[in-house]
């Protein structure tokens, strides 16, 4: 997962190609669980993701000004980039409506990190923002009818290829609430000491 280290990053960056090791990692985390494919059926309507974040009001400034194609955009070993912007989409089941979800997940183009992370829910002829995480780094996948949001985080003196922890959020759709609600976390903390046994002078275990 940490393949794609870099430094984090608050905004999208435009500079470098993109390096996205890190979010396929995560992606493929959860296609071997029975994520929903990415891949879009011959019937199902053509949405530019890209414009989607740009003009959604829920979505940050900052990650909107910032959102440009890459000067080098390389292909992704996930669903790649979208006309150079470092941008996934994946669609799936995940709030019960008749039409797919979108789990889009915004990136920077230097490290491959996601920055971003939304879930958009068509309602009427229009998509709506339902879920969002812009706590990077993040990235969000489908698995099964769940949708799964992976954090890392730094401690001070962390090198940018460690960070110290890392949650993985599961999230449910409540039809009723008509939001995503929290069922499950589990936090590991890479910088925690292990318990393993010291070895005596003579050899054995003490």
């Amino acid at each position: 997962m940490l393949a794609g280290c870099g430094s984090t990053s608050q905004g999208v960056r435009n500079e470098g190609p993109a390096r996205t090791s890190w979010a396929s990692s995560a992606a493929d985390s959860g296609k071997q669980s029975g994520e929903a494919t990415a891949l879009p059926g011959p019937k199902e309507q053509k949405v530019d993701a890209v414009r989607l974040v740009k003009e959604d009001p829920q979505v940050s400034e900052d990650l909107k000004d910032n959102l440009k194609p890459c000067r080098k955009p390389t292909k992704s070993k996930s669903s790649g980039l979208i006309n150079g912007y470092p941008v996934d989409v994946t669609r799936g089941k995940l709030t019960g409506s008749a039409a797919p979800d979108l789990v889009i997940n915004v990136m920077a183009c230097t490290d491959g990190f996601g920055i971003g992370s939304y879930v958009y829910r068509k309602v009427g002829e229009k998509y709506q923002n339902v879920f969002q995480d812009e706590q990077p780094p993040v990235y969000g996948v489908i698995v099964k009818d769940a949708l799964q949001v992976t954090r890392l985080s730094y401690s001070s003196g962390d090198p940018v290829c460690c960070p110290s922890r890392e949650d993985l959020i599961t999230y449910r759709w409540s039809g009723q609430r008509q939001e995503f609600a929290e069922v499950s976390r589990k936090h590991t903390d890479y910088s925690a000491p292990t318990d393993e046994p010291n070895p005596t002078p003579d050899g054995t275990e003490g």
